[in-house]
């Protein structure tokens, strides 16, 4: 017994794990989300626009805790305890992301053409991984806080007509994005 707690199986064999179906009663995350905007007009035909902003995704309760208070907690639990979690509450850390955007807007004067170009940027930490690859009894898979995202990009919009007037209108879109994933290694665990 450590600090109270129970560590070794009650058989006394070395490399026996002692599984339990105790989980805390709260489990609390804050998150400081900042957000920024900015809009400046350059004359009436254009428009600046800059964002900035944390968010956050808090895990989903499945990815917190499993409802494994059962006789069978040890087929629930096989997919994690490669890992050394012995109870069905993991605590997953939200996932992060920091977006950035700049923008013009512009309409050419004396016609009813316009155009927008915004680049942007997004860094997110903390991504979870849903295991899916690890072999469970139960289709339970395990989701760790284990990847950091990059993406960045521009998207170009070209306006024709006024959608408010009868007549002709439409637009034409183009989004370029290039992201990239990093994940950390879990032994066992074909990432």
């Amino acid at each position: 017994v450590v600090n109270g707690v129970q560590t070794v199986h009650p058989d006394g064999k070395n490399g026996h794990i002692l599984l339990t179906d105790v989980v805390p009663q709260n489990y609390t995350q804050s998150y400081f989300q900042p957000r920024f905007g900015l809009t400046y007009s350059l004359n009436p035909n254009t428009v600046l626009r800059l964002s900035a902003g944390r968010f956050s995704q808090e895990p989903q309760n499945y990815e917190v805790e499993y409802n494994s208070l059962e006789p069978n907690l040890a087929a629930q639990l096989v997919g994690f305890m490669q890992f050394g979690y012995n109870t069905p509450f993991h605590p997953a850390k939200a996932q992060f992301s920091n977006n950035y955007d700049a923008s013009i807007e512009h309409n050419f004067p004396g016609t009813d053409l316009g155009f927008k170009f915004t680049p942007y940027f997004r860094w997110a930490t903390d991504q979870l991984y849903e295991t899916v690859s690890i072999p469970t009894l139960f289709g339970v898979s395990p989701s760790f806080t284990a990847g950091t995202e990059r993406v960045d990009g521009v998207e170009f919009e070209l306006t024709k007509g006024d959608f408010n007037k009868n007549g002709l209108s439409g637009y034409l879109s183009y989004t370029y994005t290039n992201a990239a994933e990093k994940w950390s290694n879990y032994a066992g665990v074909p990432i």
